[in-house]
């Protein structure tokens, strides 16, 4: 009997709790299409606020640039990457050339900073290697310019210029996202890479379209690439370290971080491999190009050209898997070498001892890397003090007031301070760098 009692007390509890859910049937479903909508609501938002640059995948993540906590440390020291890609390895030189590091101080990874430096310890010795750097300097711009200005005359396809005019900046843009060197005490750029993404990059080489996979690519938004077509020059005096920089120190001044530009151009191939916009990618990244180039500085010359050789290895393969590529998109091998080698060498045809004749050849050969080798060419004569030469400070002097360069950025190298002899031989690379490019092993 208390058996039947308390399953007769179950079942009536059972029935009441049965009578009250289906009562309540009505707002459950209401509650339920409401859910519904909301959730339909929100993915219709998020597809619309979704770039059309940012590739997803599920779970979704957000397509926004990578982002780190305002003040946080820099994780790396902007290196290469490639260890063995000179070009890359600019980027970690000091000043706004390749000067410093030496070319051959090994990899970039490497923490030697010596190599090839001119080894000499106290004043007199020091002047004295000085002035033999310049005398063998000014003897190979003698014996290669007639290479230079052949090499000049070979080049069939001008790199990527910005339209005429200055009226758009890209400063403010570019400024806050490409990141600069560790010297300028700022945090890394918007545009700063996962590590892992970046060491994976860096290991695969020239083989990084094969390494790059889809699970790379999400939540990456490369937007802002497409957004540089809204900028027709790129002032680095306008805002940033170098307009901060309260000494002018032409070896040491803070010089703007451009290998993450170098590994989003990676990856927007790899994008494009996937999604067939491979004109798209290349108006975008030769845009970049335009504008790094318009800063008038070598470092961003030279980069410029390493990342004109990432399209065509991106865009190669892609025609190698069998893509619909459109003709006529990348630069060919050969001539991105023919850019390297002059825009690499065309700085030390404007240093002190060079003969006014041999710079003013040179100067009439240059016609695609003209202003980054002036400024070099007017940043030498200034810190060079009394082994420079005043008649050939007057010529470069008076070609960078008709060249049309940066004024901004002139002016501001013509006020470096002259360094001493033991300076200047603790910052020289012992090589020569004019045999080195336009050589029997030029580019080497």
């Amino acid at each position: 009997m208390a058996h039947d009692a308390d399953s007769g007390a179950r079942t009536s509890l059972q029935r009441a709790l049965w009578s009250r859910v289906v009562r309540s049937r009505p707002v459950i479903v209401v509650v339920v299409l409401v859910a519904l909508v909301l959730a339909w609501w929100a993915t219709q938002e998020a597809g619309t606020a979704d770039s059309p640059d940012t590739i997803r995948a599920a779970p979704p993540q957000q397509g926004r640039e990578p982002q780190r906590p305002e003040g946080a440390a820099r994780t790396d020291r902007g290196r290469s990457v490639d260890p063995d890609d000179d070009d890359a390895r600019l980027a970690r030189g000091a000043g706004l050339s390749d000067t410093l590091p030496p070319l051959d101080a090994g990899p970039l990874d490497s923490d030697s900073t010596t190599t090839g430096r001119l080894a000499v310890d106290g004043g007199a010795d020091a002047a004295l290697a000085v002035k033999a750097w310049l005398a063998r300097n000014a003897a190979a711009a003698e014996k290669y310019v007639d290479a230079y200005c052949e090499k000049s005359r070979q080049l069939k396809r001008p790199p990527p210029n910005p339209p005429a005019g200055r009226a758009r900046d890209a400063s403010s843009f570019l400024t806050v996202r490409v990141g600069w060197e560790p010297r300028s005490g700022r945090p890394n750029g918007l545009l700063q890479l996962p590590e892992p993404l970046r060491a994976k990059l860096r290991a695969a080489g020239d083989d990084w379209p094969a390494a790059v996979r889809d699970d790379d690519l999400v939540g990456l938004d490369f937007s802002w690439m497409t957004r540089l077509h809204e900028f027709d020059h790129w002032n680095v005096m306008a805002e940033g370290p170098l307009r901060e920089s309260r000494e002018n120190d032409f070896y040491a001044a803070p010089i703007p971080n451009l290998i993450e530009p170098l590994l989003w151009t990676r990856l927007r191939f790899a994008r494009a491999m996937r999604v067939g916009d491979f004109t798209a990618a290349s108006a975008d990244v030769h845009q970049l190009v335009a504008l790094l180039r318009s800063s008038n500085i070598l470092i961003a010359d030279m980069m410029g050209v390493a990342i004109l050789s990432a399209e065509r290895v991106g865009l190669e393969a892609a025609l190698k898997a069998g893509l619909a590529v459109p003709p006529g998109l990348f630069y060919e091998q050969d001539e991105t070498a023919r850019e390297r080698q002059v825009g690499r060498s065309s700085m030390y045809f404007m240093y002190p001892g060079v003969s006014e004749a041999v710079m003013k050849k040179a100067l009439n050969c240059n016609t695609e890397f003209r202003c980054s080798a002036l400024a070099e060419g007017l940043g030498a004569h200034t810190i060079f003090g009394d082994a420079a030469h005043a008649e050939t400070l007057a010529l470069v002097s008076s070609s960078v007031a008709s060249s049309g360069c940066n004024p901004e950025l002139m002016d501001w190298i013509r006020k470096a301070k002259p360094q001493s002899p033991q300076e200047l031989a603790n910052s020289l690379d012992g090589t020569e760098q004019i045999e080195r490019m336009l050589g029997p092993d030029g580019g080497l």
